[in-house]
């Protein structure tokens, strides 16, 4: 009887979910499952849990949740949604521990690494959404882990509403899905029972920064998440109890530093390279590089050393950064993974940069043998054509632009001078497409102004002539800008970021 009972559940919840529109959809009340004491048993129609539905309402097949014996003949309500928590938790980690192992992932469920356009390059969270498509999807062999993982938590949700464990493990499987929308709200949901939950703000602080479109805002509120969770592993809340690890408390004690468990100090590592990783993306890589030494001193994650290394390549740094590209090269795994094609598109970078033509050229080849769609060919534009091309630009400008770009001496180089990069503190991103040399208008004496688009930045940072054509415009328009004293956030504001 109690197989029949939770079949019985187990049944009409996934109708509940999937029974044609129109239709009366019989569901397990469950109402009465909420005290871990009460009986599993088949009733009316429950309105609570309703919402967990509607995740599944998409054209690929569902994945039913499938759970051992034991779990399926519990009568205890508790019973069986530890075992549909479980279920879903190992099913999650099942499916990223496969996408872990491919070495080019069929689906990117988040943004992928690299701005390639005027915001400053960050890295395996700060680019453009290269969410796969549907079609893509089916070919996906973690797929069904996560279906079957998003079905069992939907179920527990059914039994338990107001689990927190529960919507976390299925805005996991939302997100790897490729719904971070979805995720979104079920985080939503869970930050409105527990707002101070840190790992629930470290999944969110995730979400915002590496899965949603990439956004300054999305950037933003990704790193107040990372900070409040942050703020919430005080050392008050995180001592280590007990007798373990006493000769590690003591030693802290001494030295005045707080003593944190394994667990915490994981998740506080995580905490630190969100920060790192939203910082890089707001082209903050001065406060980003003490946020990923943070995370270093705390765990060892191969995705805070691939930061810190972008965090040098902003800053400058560049002999610094080729060390530290070339070494999470040398531990790359085989064959090769995502990161890895990341890793020579900067090494490829730095080259260019040092003049180094052919190891550049050798670098990029190999990043885009492994990520074709993030980093294509670059278009072939010879230095002759490129000036013609700006000439055009200048040609169509306003009378009001063509009066100001009189006022400067228009430059063209293939890339940026590190001597003019560093005159800023912190420094310009190597990736610049433009600058404005000279004081604003207004502000004598003044060094002769100048404007300088840099060619093959642009080339990096576009796909197609009309795309090319476009930023060459609207890198001469942020820089006129600057010569009448407009900051960073004042074009932003205008559409000339």
């Amino acid at each position: 009887m109690r197989v029949l009972f939770f079949l019985l559940l187990v049944s009409g919840l996934w109708l509940g979910c999937h029974a044609p529109s129109g239709t009366l959809r019989p569901v397990a009340d469950a109402g009465d499952l909420r005290d871990g004491s009460a009986s599993v048993h088949a009733g009316a129609s429950a309105v609570a849990g309703e919402a967990a539905c509607e995740a599944d309402e998409d054209p690929l097949p569902p994945v039913p949740c499938t759970l051992p014996v034991a779990a399926r003949a519990t009568k205890s309500a508790g019973a069986l949604l530890a075992g549909l928590l479980s279920r879903a938790s190992e099913r999650n980690e099942a499916g990223q521990e496969l996408r872990r192992s491919t070495p080019v992932q069929l689906h990117m469920a988040g943004r992928g690494t690299a701005f390639l356009g005027p915001a400053p390059t960050s890295t395996m969270n700060s680019s453009q959404s290269m969410i796969a498509d549907r079609a893509a999807e089916r070919g996906d062999p973690a797929l069904p882990f996560f279906r079957e993982a998003l079905s069992c938590a939907n179920t527990a949700l059914r039994v338990q509403p107001a689990s927190l464990p529960v919507l976390r493990q299925r805005a996991i499987a939302q997100r790897e899905l490729g719904s971070p929308e979805e995720a979104r709200d079920t985080l939503t949901r869970a930050l409105a029972l527990v707002p101070d939950d840190p790992e629930t703000l470290a999944l969110a602080a995730d979400l915002y920064i590496s899965h949603l479109s990439a956004t300054r805002e999305h950037s933003e509120i990704g790193l107040l998440y990372a900070e409040q969770g942050r703020k919430r592993l005080s050392p008050k809340a995180t001592a280590t109890p007990g007798k373990t690890n006493s000769r590690r408390r003591r030693a802290a004690v001494a030295s005045r530093e707080p003593v944190l468990s394994d667990a915490t100090r994981a998740l506080l590592a995580r905490l630190w390279l969100l920060s790192g990783q939203a910082l890089l993306d707001l082209g903050r890589a001065s406060e980003a590089l003490p946020a990923l030494d943070s995370s270093l001193r705390l765990a060892e994650l191969s995705e805070a050393r691939y930061e810190r290394a972008v965090a040098l390549f902003e800053l400058v740094r560049l002999p610094e950064a080729e060390m530290a590209f070339s070494e999470l090269l040398a531990k790359s795994p085989q064959p090769p993974n995502r990161q890895t094609a990341f890793v020579h598109y900067h090494l490829g970078l730095i080259f260019d940069q040092r003049g180094r033509t052919d190891d550049a050229e050798r670098e990029l080849k190999a990043a885009r043998d492994l990520l074709p769609e993030q980093f294509p060919e670059p278009l072939s534009v010879s230095m002759a054509e490129f000036q013609a091309l700006v000439r055009t630009e200048t040609d169509a400008l306003t009378p009001e632009h063509a009066a100001d770009l009189k006022r400067v001496r228009l430059e063209i180089a293939d890339l940026p001078d590190p001597a003019d990069l560093t005159l800023e503190t912190p420094p310009l991103s190597p990736t610049i497409l433009g600058l404005f040399r000279g004081l604003p208008l207004g502000e004598e004496p003044s060094e002769p102004r100048s404007i300088v688009l840099y060619r093959k930045n642009l080339l990096r940072a576009v796909r197609s002539n009309a795309e090319l054509v476009r930023e060459i415009r609207k890198t001469l328009l942020h820089e006129l800008g600057h010569l009448h004293g407009a900051d960073e956030d004042d074009l932003r504001e205008e559409g000339l970021e």
